[in-house]
């Protein structure tokens, strides 16, 4: 299988690997060396005599050793003996995600997708500019006649867009089965999400276990890792109160639901 990642944790990745073979390889050297012979008889009389030549060709090639080649490696390991290496693939889900534990290395095929609410989030400084460009046409509109009634302030649009331009929030992928109500949250590192990735649709996901969350609870999105807008004790409260009504449910992930720290998201 090609596999093509559009996340990859990279120095995560590096530590499971080093675990796994003792160690990180810098490089691989390949050699190869190609003999000729060449050999022939003279007869002149009644002397007989041997003519012959030989050559030797040496090619010597070089590899890097690719992220991606590091990441089959650890799945190749992790399927061959799951059991030393805590990894679970995830074939059942209901079953797999009742009985998994804090730690476990999980792979799992589904359908991923970014929030709403994280998107903006982690977009904050373009959101920001955008509203702002509204805000510079407000004048021109309520010159032309449009109605600029039920439309914010200027003042409100500032406020607006100063909070955006202040958050530099992690996104928060979601996946979700086929056939189940179980799904797995985890937030992305911005360094290690690879240009132009969508997000959207089937892939795989890979990443270690950190709790559980039951049917019928909650999990505010804002306590994921990376996503420092509250404090802890704010946090907290959200997470035994959760949302108080429909308009805050998604900023809330509802159970049941496996969060985890995301080591790779690929096809």
């Amino acid at each position: 299988m090609l596999y093509k990642a559009e996340y990859l944790d990279v120095n995560t990745l590096d530590g499971y690997i080093s675990t796994i073979e003792g160690g990180v390889r810098e490089s691989e050297t390949l050699r190869t060396v190609n003999g000729k012979d060449r050999s022939g008889k003279v007869n002149v009389g009644p002397v007989n005599g041997g003519v012959g030549s030989s050559s030797e060709t040496e090619s010597t090639f070089s590899f890097g050793d690719h992220q991606v080649s590091k990441l089959k490696r650890l799945i190749d390991a992790g399927h061959e003996d799951p059991e030393s290496t805590g990894w679970v693939e995830v074939l059942e889900p209901d079953s797999a995600f009742s009985d998994i534990g804090s730690g476990a290395l999980l792979e799992w095929e589904c359908e991923a997708y970014i929030p709403e609410l994280s998107s903006l989030m982690a977009n904050g400084k373009e959101v920001s500019q955008t509203i702002r460009g509204f805000r510079a046409m407000l004048p021109f509109a309520a010159a032309s006649g449009w109605d600029t009634a039920n439309m914010p302030d200027s003042s409100s649009l500032e406020a607006m867009s100063s909070f955006l331009e202040r958050m530099d929030l992690s996104p928060v992928i979601v996946g979700e089965g086929y056939d189940t109500d179980w799904k797995v949250v985890g937030t992305l590192d911005k360094r290690w999400i690879v240009p132009g990735a969508q997000f959207e649709g089937p892939y795989k996901i890979v990443g270690k276990v950190r709790k559980t969350i039951a049917s019928e609870k909650w999990y505010p999105l804002l306590s994921l890792p990376g996503m420092n807008a509250l404090g802890r004790d704010r946090r907290r409260q959200m997470e035994r109160q959760g949302p108080k009504d429909p308009s805050e449910e998604g900023q809330f992930i509802a159970g049941p639901a496996v969060i985890l720290d995301i080591l790779a998201v690929y096809r």
